[in-house]
């Protein structure tokens, strides 16, 4: 029918990159008010993102907000995980918040169907678990160790008495919330709107930036980085032997290692 040729039209768009979708006949007013109404969502999301950043970066770099968060983790218990190992599950009633300091977690939520959604990677420096103990309530979602790690716990009581006591650790928790809300944004509208190859980019420079500043090859699951960016496993298998095609990673044993960040960024 008509209506199937057209939603197959969307989709193909869509994984195309384009930012919208008009069947004809169309009107040109309509056009150029579809187009005002995405320059102005891409520059809005510009300036939040710049906000955002500011605000991260300069309660990250107070000193003594720094110290802090170093009172805060230091002389904790420690666990050293294995990967698949399960953190927390939905339904479960927090005690701890946990922070990485060494390997990568990840945070997911199962459907009806039974199909895992990665909503966040946690790497070193990450803090996981806290927004239930500050909206008093169960886990939505589930965390799991995605390669060996080392888990720092700090028990609810402790991390609210210093939330409520000391206005700079609040405020970087703050911040926290909001860089991860702005990314949440971004990253459903790139879900939505970006081709594979801009999603696959993505996902490798983000991964790579988070774990990995000596550019060393970085080991994740097939299954974890499609899941994370919304695609196939095989759409995302076929990207990343293209991208190998074009010399832009290389893929080993190892790992993935990326070779040109630049061009990546530039499909981004």
């Amino acid at each position: 029918t008509g209506e199937e040729v057209s939603i197959k039209s969307f989709r193909e768009a869509m994984n195309l990159g384009a930012d919208d979708f008009l069947p004809k006949p169309i009107e040109g007013a309509e056009l150029l008010n579809v187009i005002e109404i995405r320059l102005n969502k891409r520059s809005s999301l510009k300036k939040l993102e710049s906000a955002d950043l500011d605000l991260y970066g300069t309660i990250f770099k107070t000193s003594d907000g720094i110290k802090e968060i170093e009172r805060l983790t230091e002389n904790r218990i420690h666990r050293t995980l294995k990967r698949k190992e399960v953190i927390f599950s939905e339904g479960q009633m927090p005690t701890d918040v946990f922070y990485i300091l060494r390997g990568m977690v990840k945070s997911y939520l199962i459907n009806k169907d039974g199909k895992e959604l990665i909503t966040r990677f946690y790497h070193p420096g990450d803090f996981i678990g806290y927004l239930p103990i500050l909206q008093n309530r169960a886990y939505r979602e589930n965390g799991e160790v995605v390669t060996d790690a080392e888990i720092g716990f700090v028990s609810k009581q402790d991390f609210l008495s210093i939330i409520i006591s000391n206005s700079l650790v609040s405020a970087k928790f703050i911040g926290i919330l909001s860089k991860q809300l702005q990314e949440a944004e971004s990253r459903l509208l790139g879900i939505a709107y970006d081709s594979v190859r801009q999603k696959v980019a993505q996902a490798l420079l983000q991964v790579n930036r988070r774990n990995n500043s000596d550019n060393k090859p970085f080991k994740i699951a097939r299954r974890d980085l499609s899941s994370m960016i919304g695609t196939a496993t095989e759409s995302l298998n076929r990207t990343l032997s293209d991208f190998k095609d074009e010399g832009l990673i290389q893929i080993m044993p190892e790992g993935i290692q990326i070779l040109n960040a630049v061009k990546l960024d530039k499909i981004r």
